[in-house]
């Protein structure tokens, strides 16, 4: 009997906790059913951002491509373009050194030719003086004799050269015909060029 106040006093703690604890839960659904009912203070609406317009955008991955292969092309045509360039260049180089070899080759030639065309000149000049010699040891008639009959240029060459007091008994003794062409051929080719006129003279 003595332990029945201190059950009914627990059982008594336990009923008062659990009335406490619905109390409390029926506070917090009426608090929620409060709020539920009070409208919603009103927010200013959020200004819209600007709209930026976006670049095109291209579909697909052929762009890519068709650039890689547009370089491509023009890295083959700079190519090409330096390997013609190369190619003239050498060319004109080559004309260039084939140039320098024929001239080396036409100078040596008209060194050997005007060596020749000296020899032969000198080699004339001495026939010429060796002719003019025997003639003026001739005596005039005879010397005029085989100047009538010799040819007309011989003739010219050879009275021309020789001193005038050895010429001119000898051409005192030819033919008229034949001193008269020697002395017109002589006084012509005393002339300046451009006033020298053909003369065509027959032997008589």
């Amino acid at each position: 009997m003595a332990r029945l106040p201190a059950i009914l006093g627990g059982g008594l703690a336990v009923l008062c906790a659990v009335k406490l604890g619905m109390g409390l839960l029926q506070t917090d659904t009426d608090f929620a059913a409060f709020a539920a009912s009070e409208p919603a203070t009103a927010q200013p609406a959020p200004t819209p951002l600007p709209e930026i317009p976006l670049p095109p955008v291209v579909m697909g991955c052929d762009a890519p491509a068709e650039l890689l292969a547009a370089i491509d092309r023009e890295r083959k045509l700079l190519d090409q373009q330096k390997a013609d360039l190369d190619k003239r260049a050498a060319e004109a180089e080559l004309t260039r050194e084939t140039i320098r070899t024929e001239t080396a080759q036409l100078e040596e030639l008209r060194t050997t030719v005007q060596s020749l065309i000296d020899r032969t000149e000198k080699q004339h000049v001495e026939d010429l003086d060796k002719l003019v010699s025997l003639y003026k040891g001739m005596k005039p008639q005879d010397a005029a004799t085989i100047m009538n009959e010799m040819d007309l240029e011989t003739s010219v060459m050879t009275l021309a050269t020789m001193p005038e007091r050895n010429a001119a008994p000898i051409l005192a003794k030819m033919k008229p015909e034949r001193v008269r062409a020697i002395s017109k051929i002589i006084m012509e080719r005393s002339k300046m060029p451009g006033d020298q006129r053909p003369i065509q003279v027959k032997a008589p």
